[in-house]
């Protein structure tokens, strides 16, 4: 099938991503934190992940990773509060900015990550329920639609284990965004009309009410670039997210505007300590940061058979 109608959302990581660039997309999905340590690019102003999706008037949709070895093991079912969960106070430091939301239209949260930094697998029920209580707290919070990424890979992983049915339930009760599980070929920036979602789905099936499971986002490499590919057109994309577009005929380049309604600092909320008095980080800065703050993370996924595209990860089929 032909895919050039479906809407496109870039997704960022590390990297800066200039408005003009943003613009040709129809929505942005960007890191926001890993575990209990927040993405200084989210939130950075003038030049942030959120700042640009503002600028370029497309939706802003955040990204979290999922740690399981943040909950002490054994209270399955019983977890910190909001106010004094980890992974809470780290989206509330990407999210917020002096106690408001922050210009973001949704929220996707990786639940596909069952490593853990002891390099032992988290045991299924321990992922399945974390991650259920992480989507369930956030979106209470927060009051935005929030996705589960989930991959093919863990899928695989957990096909064996006695369990396995709970991770079918949490990916039925909450559809899913996925990667592509292999190298997909691209047409004109969309995957080529040969290729099919199907084969890279964590589960392309039906739930125990007979109904077809949802998919939302699929991610594939562009090349240079990474992408999510919404299972709908650019109208349905702002509607779902209930985004309004307050320039439809204009460029979306750069109104200057703060979407924190803070001109001063785009860190109000707390998301980097910047070390100069611009309230803006350098590029090495950050960047140094990230590689002492992410280096045992990435020695976990690659025991997991990760392939990098770019900044984004691409999880192999087992």
């Amino acid at each position: 099938m032909a895919y050039s109608d479906n809407a496109l959302a870039l997704f960022a990581d590390t990297q800066r991503v200039r408005v003009a660039t943003a613009h040709q997309y129809d929505g942005l999905i960007a890191k926001t934190s890993t575990g209990c340590v927040v993405n200084p690019l989210f939130a950075e102003y003038p030049t942030g992940h959120c700042q640009v999706a503002y600028d370029a008037d497309i939706p802003c949709i955040g990204f979290h990773e999922h740690r399981t070895e943040l909950y002490v093991a054994g209270t399955l079912g019983r977890y910190p509060q909001a106010d004094d969960d980890p992974q809470i106070k780290a989206l509330d430091r990407a999210l917020r900015s002096n106690g408001a939301l922050r210009a973001t239209n949704s929220l996707m949260v990786d639940c596909s990550v069952y490593r853990q930094s002891d390099g032992n697998d988290a045991p299924l029920l321990w992922l399945v329920g974390s991650g259920r209580h992480l989507m369930e707290t956030a979106y209470d919070r927060y009051g935005l639609p929030v996705y589960l990424y989930m991959t093919l890979a863990t899928m695989r992983h957990y096909k064996n284990d006695p369990q396995y049915e709970a991770l079918v339930k949490l990916v039925c009760d909450f559809g899913s965004c996925f990667n592509s599980s292999y190298a997909i070929a691209v047409e004109n920036g969309y995957p080529a009309a040969s290729e099919s979602q199907s084969n890279h789905n964590p589960y392309d099936g039906e739930d125990s009410q007979g109904k077809k499971v949802p998919w939302y986002f699929w991610g594939f490499s562009q090349g240079s670039q990474y992408a999510f590919l919404y299972n709908g057109n650019r109208a349905k994309l702002f509607s779902d997210l209930g985004y309004v577009e307050r320039n439809p005929d204009g460029s979306g380049e750069g109104n200057g505007e703060n979407p924190d309604e803070n001109p001063d600092d785009g860190n109000s909320g707390g998301t980097v300590e910047t070390p100069d008095e611009t309230g803006t980080a350098t590029d090495a800065q950050i960047l140094a940061e990230l590689k002492k703050q992410t280096a045992l993370l990435q020695d976990i996924r690659a025991a997991q058979g990760v392939q990098y595209c770019g900044t984004f990860e691409l999880k192999s089929g087992e």
